[in-house]
């Protein structure tokens, strides 16, 4: 049995997305309910994926889909191409200093290799890695607050191009899909994301976070030991 996101009257134990991609029409399937339910429900949902769902490299265990995290109150934040950890760092105390949000983690989400070729395009004369950060606040925030938040900080690094125009992207996207989602499992041959940083206190929202993702981890790990993928 998966319980729908309105009642909010049942206690959600475990939220775990799955979608395929962050296209516009792709699909994103929200599970929620007591980890009982999910247990029966998660194991087969992985195996047919939502439509126009992406086929990703071998070493996901399951490769057609990627798992993620949604909550309708923690507040999130999703950096990608950042020089280093330093921006995360200063996003994460900007928004926990303007908002009053009790603490926050870091999670390193990945990165990928820039090149420079030459002017005829024939050799590699530069290349850097730009990394993906994923920041999780503590407070428990309504969701309208949360996406005063995101415009608040997207005003802030409005001309900060290499970061703006992922963040713009991923957040217009949890707008369409009304939910704020951060991958935790696999993606292509990206590993799940791994916390780098805290800051403050983390008993709130970012332990039902992270008690989420282990719950998710877990069952990757478990996956493929069983041989399930």
């Amino acid at each position: 049995m998966i319980i729908g996101m309105q009642n909010q009257e049942l206690p959600l134990k475990r939220h775990v997305a799955i979608y395929g991609s962050h296209e516009k029409k792709s699909k994103r399937w929200e599970l929620s309910g007591s980890e009982q339910e999910l247990n029966e429900v998660l194991p087969l949902a992985v195996q047919h994926p939502p439509k126009r769902s992406f086929v990703r490299f071998p070493n996901n265990p399951f490769p057609k889909v990627v798992l993620g995290d949604w909550h309708d109150y923690i507040c999130k934040i999703d950096l990608d191409n950042c020089f280093s950890k330093i921006q995360p760092i200063i996003a994460g105390n900007l928004i926990n200093n303007r908002f009053n949000m009790d603490g926050f983690r870091i999670y390193q989400s990945g990165f990928k290799t820039i090149k420079i070729k030459d002017e005829d395009h024939n050799s590699i004369i530069y290349k850097y890695k730009l990394r993906g950060y994923h920041i999780v606040f503590n407070r428990k925030v309504e969701p309208m607050e949360i996406k005063a938040i995101h415009s608040y900080f997207y005003m802030h690094i409005k001309n900060n191009w290499n970061i703006v125009e992922e963040f713009d992207r991923w957040s217009n996207m949890q707008n369409i899909k009304q939910t704020d989602t951060l991958r935790v499992g696999f993606k292509g041959k990206k590993k799940p994301p791994k916390e780098v940083f805290r800051f403050g206190n983390q008993d709130k929202m970012i332990a039902e976070f992270e008690d989420n993702r282990n719950y998710i981890l877990n069952f990757l790990i478990q996956s493929e030991k069983r041989g399930d993928c």
